[in-house]
């Protein structure tokens, strides 16, 4: 798991990153797509906390705006587990566990700069 949160993850979004905006790194109007929401949603859905904020570092590392990340990608995320929910492609406990993980990845970026832990074990 850790390997997948430090090294799988960003490596596979730079390449993402570079293939989409041209070799750049900057992505200050950097805006998600909607194939980018529904995959952070997925990781919320299917993996610890852990994978999806390093999901969400990444793209911060790359130069990410925090506004965006919270309002463009956090946010959007959140309606899209609900909308699963209400199509009954999502079960009530899988979408309560994912918001679970959503919080935690926004408590862990509010309190980023001290480099919070988030384990799998919490989940």
């Amino acid at each position: 798991m850790r390997a997948i949160e430090t090294q799988i993850i960003p490596r596979l979004l730079m390449h993402a990153v570079s293939s989409r905006h041209g070799g750049g790194s900057c992505l200050e109007r950097w805006s998600p797509t909607s194939d980018d929401i529904s995959e952070f949603a997925n990781l919320l859905i299917a993996h610890d906390a852990g994978i999806a904020l390093a999901y969400v570092r990444a793209w911060r590392q790359q130069g990410a705006a925090m506004r965006t990340l919270y309002l463009e990608l956090l946010a959007p995320a959140a309606a899209h587990l609900r909308r699963l929910r209400l199509q009954r492609r999502l079960g009530f406990a899988r979408l309560l566990l994912a918001r679970y993980r959503l919080v935690r990845v926004v408590r862990a970026l509010r309190a980023d700069r001290s480099e919070p832990e988030v384990t799998a074990a919490a989940d």
